[in-house]
């Protein structure tokens, strides 16, 4: 299970009052919880509490970090593009992940489609961000500035799918923008020799 960034608007205290850590802890997954930070979270002075806040939530945060899920799986998480460090170039982050695994990667801001597609080392990227405009016509503004800023495109054998995701930035209204999670259901075959 993955969030991509954007948990928090710019403070921490709503987050808290509404015990939403405590919330967050009881979600399970098999091959673990992962987190990448969005854009919203540098926006306050919080961004270091939230971030032990989600370890304690046992979130495994990924900060332009790889994690191997047995010999079969690689997850990439990349620093948000507004991140105040240095964030690695894509092609940096997927020459260290092997071909023989299936690649995913998340990323906040769905942007370097075309460079994680380059070559067929990720097979899956998952983003956010966008809201899909979250008022219309804002979506046309969102479709402009990214590769995909709404839904599923595949790009070189790269599937990148884009969340409105769940909750709102600035007012509270969504008008041509639906709240979502996604549940991805991702099937392995063997491959026939």
């Amino acid at each position: 299970m993955a969030l991509v960034g954007d948990v928090m608007e710019d403070n921490i205290e709503p987050l808290k009052r509404n015990k939403m850590f405590d919330e967050l802890s009881h979600l399970k997954s098999k091959l673990g919880t992962f987190v990448v930070l969005g854009n919203h979270e540098f926006y306050g002075q919080d961004v270091e509490e939230y971030i032990d806040r989600m370890k304690e939530a046992n979130f495994s945060l990924l900060r332009d970090d790889i994690v191997y899920l047995g010999d079969s799986i690689s997850i990439i998480g990349r620093k948000d593009a507004e991140d105040p460090t240095n964030r690695k170039l894509a092609k940096q982050m997927i020459k260290d992940v092997s071909r023989e695994r299936f690649g995913i990667v998340l990323d906040h801001q769905p942007l370097d489609l075309e460079e994680l597609s380059t070559n067929d080392h990720i097979d899956l990227v998952f983003s956010g961000h966008t809201h899909r405009g979250q008022v219309s016509p804002l979506h046309y503004v969102t479709n402009k500035k990214f590769p995909l800023d709404y839904g599923i495109k595949t790009h070189n054998g790269t599937s990148m799918i884009v969340s409105s995701g769940f909750g709102t930035w600035g007012p509270p209204i969504r008008l041509g923008s639906r709240s979502e999670i996604r549940f991805v259901d991702v099937r392995f075959q063997r491959a026939s020799s």
